[in-house]
């Protein structure tokens, strides 16, 4: 895409968006749109997330013909995530999702969703809890997940339709420690985050540099820490959260709670 056609591309973005809070109740300006050759529509729901500061926000962007690049041999619409940093700090959506218990992360954006449930049927909220249990609304499982580096629309296929790209959230883990204590464990602390740096080595002062774990009492020394009680699977030097316990076919978490067994010994 030339420089001209990305830069009169964004300015419609930005209008789009702009026209999308109230455009619901007629289609007038996306009819006006079509008329000068933008005639596919990109609907991005951001399922609940507030959208630049303001809540209740979906993101409809639109393209034309003009719009159109060669990726892989394959001609088509490439899109651009909302939160694309490369869309520009003029042109970027922030968005940002919590319900009030927890802050949430994003596994990306996906053609269709589906009411959540367990394997009995019963309906799960985004915590992998059923509603029934937990008091909190039904969440959904994604398929389709788009690639936005691959992934073109054909704009003979959307002319005049309008495509849309559902945003699944994660909630942040929760990370409860466990410190071995004779034969079994106890609980040190939990945190809410994705991402946990474990223990390294400082040479210079001769100990241990906790980063993200939680001190540990006094006439400890942290030895190693692992998932499973019986300290077979060792943690690795940084868990990754927003990509190790993410199923990215379905858009939701493997696991909520993160156990981390710490084995320590006594200081001399």
């Amino acid at each position: 895409m030339k420089k001209r056609n990305k830069i009169k591309l964004i300015a419609v973005l930005l209008m789009a968006f702009a026209m999308s809070l109230t455009a619901c109740a007629g289609g007038g300006i996306y009819d006006k749109l079509a008329d000068t050759g933008y005639t596919v529509r990109v609907r991005f729901d951001a399922g609940g997330a507030v959208v630049n500061e303001t809540p209740n926000t979906t993101i409809v962007e639109v393209y034309g013909e003009s719009d159109t690049v060669t990726r892989d041999g394959k001609t088509g619409i490439a899109l651009l995530a909302p939160d694309n940093t490369l869309r520009g700090a003029d042109a970027t959506f922030k968005l940002a999702m919590t319900d009030g218990e927890s802050n949430f992360f994003q596994a990306g954006w996906y053609t269709s969703r589906n009411p959540r449930t367990d394997s009995a049927g019963n309906p799960v909220d985004a915590y992998g809890v059923p509603t029934a249990e937990s008091g909190r609304e039904q969440a959904y499982v994604y398929s389709g997940k788009w690639d936005f580096s691959k992934d073109l629309i054909d704009p003979a296929e959307y002319a005049g339709e309008e495509l849309t790209l559902y945003a699944a959230w994660i909630p942040f883990y929760k990370y409860e420690f466990y410190l071995q204590d004779g034969e079994g464990f106890t609980l040190l602390s939990s945190m809410s985050r994705i991402d946990v740096r474990t223990p390294e080595w400082d040479a210079d002062d001769g100990e241990y540099k906790m980063n993200d774990f939680p001190d540990l009492p006094d006439g400890k020394i942290f030895e190693g820490a692992y998932f499973d009680e019986a300290m077979t699977q060792s943690v690795p030097e940084r868990i990754d959260g927003d990509n190790t316990f993410v199923d990215f076919e379905k858009g939701i978490q493997t696991s909520y709670v993160i156990r981390i067994y710490i084995a320590a010994e006594d200081a001399e």
